[in-house]
């Protein structure tokens, strides 16, 4: 091994590898040793050792789970020597810098070290924009061997399952990234044989990329090999029939038969589609203006049953705060909640109509009939499709994979209305009805995953959890709806033809606490005397 060749070398995309001086270690442990070993590095901070034998074995008593994790932490000490700072309470990863030679060469670390040198070079607009910027985004794109930590799964520890989902979708979105980015400037550049394996390494990693297969299919064509992009069109169509239950997208017979009847050839370079995803890494310049891009589709509204709002009073803050998350910052997830009576349906219907033009997608569903998890998300996923219906995966973590696809591809707005039906009553706060569950985990993903939609829910009581979702980033965000001002009350009593001395109307707003529905009561019932 050269002096400058760390000893250790860790690969976490694909199966795990870990290599001693370049030899592989035959045995690595258990799984979740291993996992514990890749959320360590993922969050190298110090974590509470309980908290640890817990997410990992939670259906272990709280002593057997501490004994499991030592165990665990010895056997991974003894692969990386020098890497692990442990107290009784506490444990961290972090590589001792006095051993700086047992440091280990990870592959996730040298993969976000390629992409911030790319960032840099072309924040820096380097005088070769392609060569350079290309040469750290191969080398990220060589380091990913397959999906992070292939083959391992967690039936027993849902939380680390959920995160290691998050995680694969994450390195996964990265990866796709840059080989758009390179496919990109390889077609700009005229490199179409380079072009057409960014294209194919694309599709290996993501097979329905529609915008993919058309990609692949112009630059097949463009290069004379008409009958292989022919024959790419009925890969593409079969996927999507095998995959999303779809037919291709007009676009792509379009482009289809356009191949068939010979009017792309290698001189139409004008005609080559483009992908409906910006690189994020390489935004227009003056210097480097933006490529032309289809127009956007129109908006689909499903407004379900949201009430159509012909009344409304107050809540200027409310409603600030609420277009400030779900347009500016683009929350993941917003909890609207309040006491019964308080209008947070209301409040949710009229602003979400106001703010539906920010969105390609707006879908409002109640749960106060108590709809599976799983129907919900089908009804989304129907919606969202847009074509004819979809082979519906049988697991719920597959249909939640496809549902974070559209959730990534389009800017949607998701409503549930009502989400205290779900929870149990009179029990344990915020917990789920017996078989209500996946909505927990509909909400880790949701709130967790990368994607640019927004999930609004509506309810009484706060789901359990959820606080652990919210983030500096906020990502996630809660906005509790209190009752009207003395203003606001005063004018629904008016509209009610009960404008009276101000002393009266402001005793009427204060013993009904601001609420709109009991002031609606308090006005009926008066005007009925």
């Amino acid at each position: 091994m050269s002096s400058t060749t760390p000893p250790i070398r860790i690969r976490l995309f694909g199966p795990v590898q870990i290599e001693h001086d370049g030899v592989p270690v035959q045995k690595l442990g258990s799984q979740k040793s291993l996992v514990l070993l890749a959320y360590l590095m993922r969050n190298p901070h110090e974590h509470s050792r309980s908290k640890l034998a817990g997410l990992l074995w939670m259906d272990q008593p709280a002593a057997k789970a501490r004994s499991n994790l030592r165990w665990a932490l010895n056997n991974l000490s003894n692969l990386l020597p020098d890497c692990f700072t442990a107290t009784r309470q506490t444990l961290r990863y972090h590589p001792s810098a006095q051993s700086t030679a047992n440091v280990p060469w990870v592959d996730i670390q040298e993969f976000v070290a390629h992409t911030e040198r790319l960032a840099a070079a072309q924040s820096a607009h380097t005088t070769s924009p392609v060569e350079e910027p290309s040469v750290a985004a191969n080398q990220a794109i060589d380091l990913y061997r397959g999906e992070f930590l292939e083959g391992i799964e967690l039936d027993d520890a849902p939380e680390l399952e959920l995160w290691l989902l998050h995680e694969r979708e994450y390195w996964r979105r990265e990866v796709i990234t840059l080989l758009e980015q390179l496919l990109t400037q390889a077609r700009a550049a005229g490199h179409y044989p380079q072009a057409e394996a960014y294209a194919n390494r694309l599709l290996t990693i993501e097979a329905w990329h529609e915008e993919t297969h058309r990609q692949l299919m112009w630059l097949l064509a463009a290069t004379g090999q008409r009958s292989a992009a022919l024959a790419q069109f009925e890969i593409c169509r079969t996927i999507l029939a095998e995959e999303l239950g779809v037919e291709p997208a007009v676009e792509t017979v379009e482009l289809y038969t356009q191949i068939r009847d010979g009017q792309i050839t290698p001189a139409q370079e004008r005609l080559m589609p483009t992908t409906d995803r910006p690189p994020l890494l390489n935004r227009p310049t003056a210097d480097s203006p933006a490529q032309h891009t289809p127009p956007p589709r129109p908006p689909m509204y499903d407004w379900g049953e949201a009430p159509l709002v012909e009344e409304f009073y107050g809540r200027e803050a409310e409603s600030q705060q609420l277009e400030r998350w779900l347009v500016a910052e683009q929350a993941r997830l917003v909890l609207l909640i309040g006491m019964g009576g308080m209008g947070k349906t209301t409040f949710a219907a009229h602003r979400t109509r106001q703010l539906a033009d920010h969105f390609s997608h707006v879908i409002w569903r109640t749960l106060v009939n108590v709809p599976t998890a799983e129907t919900i998300l089908h009804t989304w996923v129907q919606s969202l499709a847009g074509q004819h219906p979809l082979a519906w995966p049988e697991q719920f973590d597959e249909q939640l994979h496809l549902l974070l696809h559209y959730l990534r591809e389009k800017r949607c707005l998701l409503i549930l209305d009502n989400f205290e039906s779900v929870l149990q009553e009179q029990t344990q706060a915020g917990h789920y009805r017996t078989g209500y569950e996946p909505y927990g985990q509909l909400l880790r993903a949701i709130g967790n995953s990368d994607h640019q939609s927004t999930l609004l829910i509506t309810s009484r009581e706060e789901p359990y959890a959820l606080t652990r979702l919210m983030d500096a980033a906020g990502r996630v965000q809660r906005l509790e709806l209190r009752g009207l001002d003395l203003n606001a009350g005063r004018a629904l009593l008016a509209e009610r033809g009960l404008a009276d001395s101000v002393a009266i109307e402001i005793a009427l707003v204060m013993r009904a606490s601001g609420s709109p529905l009991a002031l609606k009561i308090i006005a009926e019932t008066i005007r009925d005397l």
